[in-house]
């Protein structure tokens, strides 16, 4: 695992840069941790949006293409991206806590598998040591089968974790720059 402070920060300045492309529409579809860039000691960038979508403009034709799940990783994307069900804030919640869960324990939730066969397998996360009841049960939602068991958002994951004092949404101090 890494050093908890590190990981904390990492997990809140990703997550607050996964907010803040929620709040303007925007999904990342795709997010892992080859997508975090660490460019400093203060400075965390979100990458690759290249999977993601400007869901506010979309057509239902459009919209069902985006859902293709060969753009998502399957380590990391929730059960219904995998399936190809039409992306949500909360896939990118799902995404966030496998890295998160990643981060503060050395471990992948499922040992590397996708959710599918991870659900499918019986699997469940091992609780992480030195998380508090409140911790643990935020991240164990996030990573839920169901996207109706998930946090509604990425703030609300940040708020279970402990990592900003309220729902409303951290905005990252970093320009976001989505590459072609």
């Amino acid at each position: 695992p890494m050093a908890r402070e590190q990981a904390l920060k990492i997990i809140r300045d990703s997550g607050a840069a996964l907010d803040f492309a929620h709040q303007h529409q925007i999904l990342h579809c795709d997010f892992k941790p080859g997508n975090i860039l660490v460019a400093g000691e203060d400075e965390i960038r979100v990458i690759d949006f290249g999977a993601g979508f400007d869901q506010s403009s979309l057509s239902a034709t459009e919209e069902n293409s985006c859902a293709d799940s060969r753009q998502a990783t399957p380590a990391y994307a929730s059960p219904e991206r995998l399936a190809g069900a039409s992306p949500d804030v909360r896939d990118d919640v799902f995404s966030l806590a496998c890295v998160a869960y990643e981060l503060l324990s050395g471990e992948h939730p499922f040992g590397r598998c996708s959710a599918r066969e991870a659900r499918d397998q019986g699997q469940r996360p091992r609780r992480i040591r030195g998380l508090s009841r409140r911790e643990w049960r935020a991240l164990h939602h996030g990573l839920a089968w169901n996207r109706s068991d998930r946090p509604r958002s990425v703030a609300d994951l940040l708020v279970g974790l402990g990592l900003v004092a309220t729902p409303q949404p951290a905005h990252p101090r970093h320009r976001f720059e989505r590459h072609p």
